[in-house]
């Protein structure tokens, strides 16, 4: 995904530590083959196909999951309590998830909301014992 750089802290062996944000996902059409130290692609967007009418409710459903898992763990992060129905939501609600990076990727490839959002309410469910 295209990522903005919200913090940088450079390192004294030439590395760097930073902070991004996501904000718009690509698909590679394919590679450049170049000199450069860093991998170049062509590339082309890849959008969610359009939210289904009333996917407020569900999304609604998954954050109220989400926040009973957290309870029952004892922390409910702040980020939570701005999470707006009518806005996107499965990608703020799976920051919180720990999965194996396969399982994630196949995740952000999902280009459908309502099918992230039942992904999420399959595991906070079973971190519920439902």
């Amino acid at each position: 995904c295209v990522a903005h750089i919200e913090e940088f802290q450079p390192l004294a062996d030439g590395r760097s530590v930073l902070v991004v944000r996501g904000v718009e996902r690509f698909a590679i059409d394919d590679g450049i083959e170049s000199e450069e130290p860093f991998w170049e692609a062509l590339v082309a967007p890849y959008a969610d196909v359009d939210a289904e009418a009333g996917i407020g409710l569900r999304r609604a459903r998954a954050v109220s999951l989400f926040r009973e898992v957290a309870r029952n763990l004892g922390e409910e992060p702040d980020w939570v309590h701005g999470l707006n129905p009518e806005a996107e939501s499965s990608f703020p609600l799976v920051r919180a998830v720990q999965a194996e990076p396969a399982w994630l990727q196949g995740f952000l490839e999902v280009r459908d909301e309502e099918a992230r959002l039942e992904l999420l309410e399959q595991i906070f469910l079973h971190l519920l014992g439902r």
